[in-house]
């Protein structure tokens, strides 16, 4: 497959005709796409929405239990090489660890991912020389057991992110590489970032998860920190997220409602980091508890599909989005509100899709566009091309299989214990 037609298929039909590469993961509805039934904003009745709430502009800190389970394996700053890649990094990972994530925070308009990730056992989860062979490089590793996407400003991979690879204890070995892009052109070069990894551990996977979450208001659909607790169009939206994650026994837990500062009812600019979304991103630094962020705006613009058609209904801050930290570029998931005609939608669905991205699901099959090899997931219980589940590209389904659910509980974002 030529590099044209794989940073279509990589970056999911939305930035063809820009200047970008795959970083975050939007939801696009091309116009006369029926892709939901439901209404852009959940008007179904839906009862028995169990999320707490505490209304909060962003300045008083909700007390939290710490995350004892959570351990830092490492923080470093690096440096990358003339040709991209940086020293070898390692760390030890310790017995009883479900899940590893490797997060790199630097400046934009540079491109972070890994070009090697050794086990354990010396197994590798990330293929080195992926840079120069992979169809997909540098955006996407397709080739590697666990799959990555890179990403600019703030870049994050987890371990396991499917079923044929695990987490083996010992010493891991890491390689991140860098670069930028212009046009479909990469070029890598010397570039600097902050390097955290973290491990979590417990005795055994859990079979339940819940998910805290900092709910941010733009004044889209008139909704504010102060009405959104109360709006019942608004607890009925929760109210179908939680639902469709009950599937895979996750539920949403303590909800806090924030005002966003500034006007970003309507996002201007997609493309690159330093945007207005990544600046409303940002915001996630003032968020009173730790937990994934959702922000709720009226028009995500810019950036629309090929030939300048497409409807963005949301976006993601990363496959998987930066975890055990707030206030980078990409600790946000943005969702699109204002009922548009030319694509119906619900707008409960386009969030439980989205949030699903930032937790470390990839699209089921991904969109084909101009033929060649399609790519799909690399979880062995999602059909492909079925346009019932949640995580298909048209956005049109609601089902999530066990091994999604799987790679949203062993995610640092979830948490074990009752939701209230």
């Amino acid at each position: 497959m030529n590099r044209f037609l794989m940073i279509v298929i990589a970056s999911l039909g939305w930035i063809a005709c820009s200047d970008d590469g795959a970083k975050e993961e939007p939801l696009i509805i091309l116009p006369g796409t029926n892709n939901d039934t439901g209404s852009n904003n959940a008007n179904n009745t839906i009862a028995d929405n169990n999320t707490t709430g505490e209304t909060n502009n962003g300045t008083t800190p909700i007390e939290q239990p710490p995350r004892e389970e959570i351990v830092e394996l490492l923080d470093t700053e690096l440096t990358t090489g003339f040709d991209g890649n940086s020293v070898e990094l390692t760390f030890e990972v310790p017995e009883n660890t479900i899940s590893v994530m490797v997060v790199a925070v630097g400046e934009y308009p540079t491109y972070w991912t890994l070009s090697g990730w050794r086990n354990g056992d010396d197994s590798a989860v990330v293929t080195p020389g992926w840079i120069t062979s992979d169809q997909g490089s540098p955006s996407l590793c397709l080739s590697c057991p666990q799959r990555i996407s890179a990403s600019d400003g703030a870049f994050a991979a987890i371990l396991p992110g499917n079923p044929n690879v695990a987490v083996v204890p010992g010493t891991h070995k890491v390689n991140l590489y860098s670069f930028v892009q212009s046009g479909f052109s990469f070029s890598p070069g010397t570039h600097s970032a902050q390097v955290q990894v973290f491990a979590r551990v417990e005795a055994a996977e859990p079979t339940t998860g819940v998910l805290d979450m900092n709910l941010w208001f733009t004044g889209a659909e008139g909704w504010t920190a102060e009405t959104a607790k109360t709006d019942q169009t608004f607890q009925n939206l929760l109210a179908e997220v939680n639902r469709v994650y009950a599937q895979v026994n996750v539920e949403l837990g303590n909800i806090t409602y924030n005002d966003v500062e500034g006007d970003y009812r309507v996002i201007e600019n997609l493309i690159r980091s330093s945007t207005d979304l990544a600046e409303m991103f940002e915001q996630s630094a003032r968020a009173p508890q730790d937990a994934v962020n959702v922000f709720f705006v009226d028009e995500l613009l810019q950036g629309n599909g090929p030939g300048g058609f497409g409807v963005i209904l949301g976006i993601s801050g990363g496959i998987p989005g930066p975890a055990n930290m707030l206030g980078t570029s990409k600790n946000g998931v943005a969702i699109a509100v204002k009922p548009n005609p030319q694509a119906p939608s619900n707008s409960a669905h386009v969030m439980a899709h989205e949030v699903g991205h930032y937790l470390g699901l990839f699209h089921t099959s991904e969109q084909n566009f101009g033929g060649g090899q399609q790519i799909h997931d690399q979880l062995v219980d999602t059909p492909e091309n079925n346009m019932t589940y949640l995580m298909h590209n048209s956005g049109a389904g609601t089902t999530l299989s066990p091994n999604q659910g799987r790679t949203m509980r062993l995610n640092h974002w979830m948490r074990t214990g009752d939701a209230q």
